[in-house]
């Protein structure tokens, strides 16, 4: 529990007990002074003191559940966040293997390039979360991306000539960069 909480728990403790010492004064001198009056400003403070106490009590409840709701959010959202950064990475992971395949036979395959180098994950986790990363990992995923999505819409036919395998090893050693970049992030978050 928050210190403030606490303090906040105490003065209303202290408010209380003189709303009631005072209450009890009051009752034991309507009992005494036999007037009409008295008992009457006794039911008034009754219903000050009444309102008081549960507008109190409404407040401490009403605090602690949009605090509890709070930090639910921001779990449930750390707990998407981390999910499709390891979904990201994956697909990552998938696109360097399809990379390292056509550097190993040193061929550029374009049925590789077109139908395994995927990106779906990054776009749905791009547009959910590009704000909960850090700018630089970003930047170096979104080039990634872009680089892949270049690839994928050069013409069939056409991109055994327009692809070299240097540009392929240069592009495997990005990805494999934002992989190690997202597997650090992956490692702080938990």
């Amino acid at each position: 529990m928050n210190i403030r909480y606490i303090l906040y728990l105490i003065v209303g403790l202290v408010i209380l007990c003189l709303t009631v010492s005072l209450s009890s004064v009051l009752i034991i001198t309507y009992f005494n002074a036999d007037r009409d009056w008295l008992g009457a400003l006794i039911a008034s403070l009754g219903n000050i003191i009444g309102g008081v106490l549960g507008a109190f009590i409404a407040y401490f409840v009403a605090r602690y559940q949009i605090e509890i709701t709070q930090k639910n959010n921001q779990l449930s959202v750390k707990k998407e966040l981390d999910s499709l950064a390891l979904i990201v990475k994956e697909e990552l992971k998938n696109n360097s293997l399809t990379l390292t395949s056509m550097i190993n036979t040193n061929e550029v395959i374009p049925s590789l390039i077109k139908y395994q180098m995927t990106k779906e994950a990054w776009v749905l986790f791009s547009s959910k979360h590009a704000n909960s990363i850090d700018e630089i990992l970003f930047v170096s995923l979104n080039t990634v991306y872009r680089k892949i999505t270049l690839l994928r819409s050069i013409p069939y036919e056409e991109i055994s000539g327009e692809i070299t395998i240097e540009e392929l090893v240069k592009l495997k050693n990005q990805v494999d960069e934002c992989v190690r970049k997202i597997d650090e992030v992956i490692k702080a978050s938990k």
